[in-house]
């Protein structure tokens, strides 16, 4: 391994550790794990941060299309399902579009958002012969309409009809738990295959994907152990 290669390890391992340390630290101590109440900020921020990002993932996914990179195409519509879901989070604030009593759409947006990312990341590291990354390159502009007007319906179906998410138990204990662990191992996965990639073709968009992979990892380690407003429920979001 070449020093750079040697840098770049040390790198993803480095933020990885001190992202755990922070978290272990903001979870043992109650005083800095104090609770901070913002709804007005986290509608309109995290929603506007979604949002903007949803509609880059879709740019990007069209680019991929247009240029044939499967690849490309592939993560792309992880970060749309990542974003549309949080942009669900987001609008799902308690108090704002929906009544004060309902936190139950929040949590399940953000974990199914993380799992269809993951699923999305995990093809992208199959071969081209593939059967699904062979159909998706295939009907690649098709596939990009058709993956943003369900997440379009399903965005507007959960705003309009919240309760809904009551039929979704992706928050009870067995199936929260079990989602996360195949979400990190879908990750990870995803995480170790770029990052050999990127020790022989040293490509820009394969140590971002390693990167992206540690915090999204985190992110989902985070999700099913913090409590809502408390700080390590805030800095999941920071990721």
């Amino acid at each position: 391994m070449t020093i750079s290669k040697a840098s770049t390890l040390f790198g993803l391992v480095f933020w990885f550790l001190i992202s755990i340390v922070v978290y272990m630290f903001l979870s043992i101590d109650p005083r800095f794990n104090m609770s901070w109440e913002a709804p007005r900020f986290h509608f309109y921020v995290v929603s506007g941060a979604s949002i903007i990002a949803a509609v880059c993932s879709i740019v990007i996914g069209w680019l991929g299309a247009r240029l044939r990179n499967a690849n490309v195409l592939l993560l792309s519509l992880g970060f749309m399902s990542l974003f549309g879901f949080f942009s669900i989070h987001g609008l799902s604030t308690p108090g704002f579009i929906l009544e004060d009593e309902m936190y139950h759409l929040p949590g399940i947006a953000t974990q199914l958002g993380l799992t269809l990312c993951s699923i999305w990341f995990f093809f992208s590291t199959l071969p081209s012969d593939n059967l699904v990354v062979r159909s998706v390159s295939k009907h690649s502009r098709l596939f990009i309409v058709c993956w943003i007007t369900l997440l379009l319906f399903f965005c507007t179906l959960s705003l309009i009809y919240p309760d809904i998410a009551e039929w979704v138990p992706v928050d009870s204990s067995p199936i929260k738990f079990g989602m996360a662990l195949i979400t990190s191992a879908l990750l990870l996965w995803t995480g170790k295959t770029y990052f050999q990639q990127y020790r022989f073709a040293r490509f820009p968009l394969q140590i971002a994907v390693s990167y992206s992979v540690i915090w999204l990892t985190i992110t989902q380690v985070i999700v099913v152990t913090s409590v809502m407003w408390t700080m390590t429920w805030w800095f999941y979001h920071v990721f």
